[in-house]
C-alpha cells in the first residue's frame, strides 16, 4: 500500500508544529521558573519595596505587622495586637492569580521581617531611611 504524498506532507507539517509548540512551552517554563524568572524578579523587587515601606512606617510611628487573611481593597487594622505590634491585613485580591498571591506573600514576609528588625534596633534606621 502506497502512502499518498498529501498524507506525508500533513504528517511533516504536524511534526514541525509539534516541535515549535514544544519550544514555546519550554521557553515559557524557563521564563517562569528559570534563572531570572518572574518569581526571582518579584522576590527582589518586593523585598526592597516592603522593607522600605516598613522603615518609613516605623519612622512615622506606625508599629505593625501584616497578616494575609482574605480579600481586601485596602489595608485594614484587624483589631489584634502581637506584643507591641498592631496586626494589619494588606490589600489583596485572590482573583488576580498565583503571581499576585506570591507577590503579596513575599511583601508580608519582608515587611514583617523589616519591621521587627527596626523595632529591635531603631538606630539602624537612622542610617537607612532617606526622605
Amino acid at each position: 500500500m502506497k502512502t499518498s504524498l498529501r498524507l506525508k506532507v500533513a504528517f511533516a507539517v504536524c511534526a514541525v508544529w509539534s516541535v515549535i509548540a514544544t519550544g514555546f512551552l519550554i521557553r515559557a517554563e524557563w521564563q517562569i521558573h528559570g534563572v531570572g524568572g518572574w518569581q526571582n524578579e518579584v522576590f527582589a523587587l518586593t523585598g526592597m519595596v516592603a522593607s522600605n515601606r516598613a522603615a518609613h512606617d516605623f519612622s512615622d510611628g506606625k508599629v505593625r505587622l501584616l497578616k494575609l487573611d482574605g480579600e481586601r481593597n485596602d489595608w485594614r487594622y484587624t483589631g489584634e495586637n502581637d506584643g507591641p505590634f498592631e496586626v494589619w491585613n494588606p490589600q489583596f485580591d485572590p482573583s488576580l492569580g498565583v503571581a499576585h498571591r506570591y507577590s503579596t506573600e513575599q511583601y508580608v514576609r519582608f515587611y514583617n521581617q523589616a519591621m521587627k528588625s527596626v523595632y529591635e534596633q531603631p538606630e539602624r534606621l537612622e542610617r537607612k531611611v532617606e526622605p
